[in-house]
């Protein structure tokens, strides 16, 4: 794995919907990613998209925007001849916080909505199944 040197920047929560529904233990629960990259402020941001879904029906949906300052000199030694790509193994571990931060704001806006879906914990999120090719941003 690289070694990669970060803070967390922001969160930006967007996009909650909840409906109350009694099929818990039906309930079909998917997640994405997508990644973004700003040279000029030194950023990445993992967008991720979780939803639990009753059949067709949308029972929660939330997307949350994660933001890491990465270190300039770090940023700039992945970019070669006006690309950068950032290994999937960086952008596993930079989903791995969202994931986290994703957990607790489902849970804490579920039971502040009264959503029986706050008794669910966000099931575990195999990131090495979901996130398996390098980020490639062209710059030229």
């Amino acid at each position: 794995m690289s070694v990669i040197e970060y803070k967390i920047d922001k969160l930006v929560s967007k996009g909650f919907y909840v409906k109350n529904t009694k099929h818990l233990d039906k309930l079909k629960f998917s997640v994405s990613f997508q990644f973004k990259v700003s040279v000029e402020e030194t950023a990445v941001c993992c967008i991720s998209h979780y939803e639990y879904k009753f059949g067709e029906e949308d029972v929660m949906l939330f997307d949350l925007e994660c933001y890491f300052k990465i270190q300039q000199d770090y940023l700039h030694s992945l970019i070669k001849e006006g690309v950068l790509t950032i290994d999937a193994d960086i952008l596993q571990y930079l989903a791995t916080i969202a994931v986290g931060a994703a957990r607790g704001e489902i849970h804490a806006r579920c039971e502040k909505e009264g959503s029986p879906i706050q008794s669910i914990v966000l099931p575990p999120v195999n990131l090495t199944e979901i996130i398996t090719t390098p980020a490639v941003f062209n710059f030229e």
